[in-house]
């Protein structure tokens, strides 16, 4: 093949591809929606954040329980928080989970899985293709 032919083809393929948006995002996080029964917080939208994020709800709620050091029971589809926490609290422990426990260290892509190898977390990006181990909870 012939180096003109190849930069045609390449120019070709090119032009079909899309547009690439700024402003639209390909990983969104449901914005937790926080309700409140007596001292206790309840995330409504628990299952739809965790499903979201592809990890599991135990693992989502014991980082939580442990953030806020207070108590935790996910009762499918909310998790029931027993202290008050405020909006901003809540962000904080989320976006903190998401560094440690969702998001590549190498490319900063969401497409992660977490495995549990014997005690060891590891994170492997299905992108990149870089494993580094977690901090165990």
């Amino acid at each position: 093949m012939n180096e003109s032919r190849y930069t045609e083809m390449l120019d070709a393929l090119l032009e079909k591809l899309p547009e690439k948006s700024a402003t639209e995002e390909r990983f969104r996080i449901p914005r937790p929606v926080l309700g409140y029964e007596g001292r206790r917080s309840i995330i409504v939208n628990f299952k739809e954040i965790t499903k979201a994020l592809r990890r599991d709800p135990k693992l989502m709620t014991t980082f939580l329980s442990k953030e806020v050091a207070a108590p935790g029971v996910y009762d499918e589809p909310r998790l029931i928080v027993q202290a008050r926490l405020d909006m901003r609290t809540l962000q904080s422990v989320l976006e903190k989970f998401l560094r440690k426990y969702v998001i590549c260290p190498a490319c900063g892509g969401p497409d992660t899985q977490l495995t549990r190898v014997k005690r060891i977390l590891t994170l492997k990006c299905d992108v990149c293709g870089t494993e580094t181990s977690a901090e165990a909870m």
